[in-house]
């Protein structure tokens, strides 16, 4: 008996151990912070250097003034409510997930606004020969449009 029980406890400490890391191109979920809602979700992607490699940087859509798009953390995402967890595989292709994330970087130039209801658009715009961004049109987005048009 005590042989069964301290096998399961090794493999139970073995499987927390090791966790599979959030990887860039991981769709992440938890609770949303908005106590009067109730139970709704809030969505952001881990990005990186690395494609499909282990992160520690988020990009989501928050109500946030002029910038709605913005950069956090992986712990920082976890920690802010109940955490869900993390879904990958979604893209295969590492050209495709380089193209999807390099998209919703540029995202962020283009003066991205925030939405509460389905309709979205992406933004638009061109950089000077110093990489100034130049927006031609906004962008408007919740968290879960942001992510779908990724």
């Amino acid at each position: 008996m005590k042989i069964k029980l301290i096998t399961a406890s090794i493999l139970l400490l073995s499987h927390t151990i090791h966790a599979r890391a959030v990887v860039s191109g991981d769709v992440m979920g938890r609770d949303m912070d908005v106590p009067v809602i109730g139970r709704i979700g809030h969505l952001a992607m881990a990005t990186g250097d690395g494609i499909f490699l282990p992160t520690d940087t988020t990009i989501e859509v928050e109500p946030n003034g002029n910038q709605s798009i913005v950069w956090g953390t992986v712990g920082g995402f976890k920690k802010k409510t109940r955490y869900w967890g993390s879904r990958s595989g979604l893209i295969t292709n590492r050209d495709y997930m380089y193209m999807a994330l390099h998209s919703a970087k540029l995202q962020s130039f283009w003066c991205p606004a925030y939405t509460t209801t389905v309709h979205w658009n992406y933004g638009t715009g061109w950089f000077d020969s110093i990489q100034k961004p130049h927006p031609t049109s906004c962008g408007k987005f919740r968290c879960d449009t942001f992510v779908g048009y990724v």
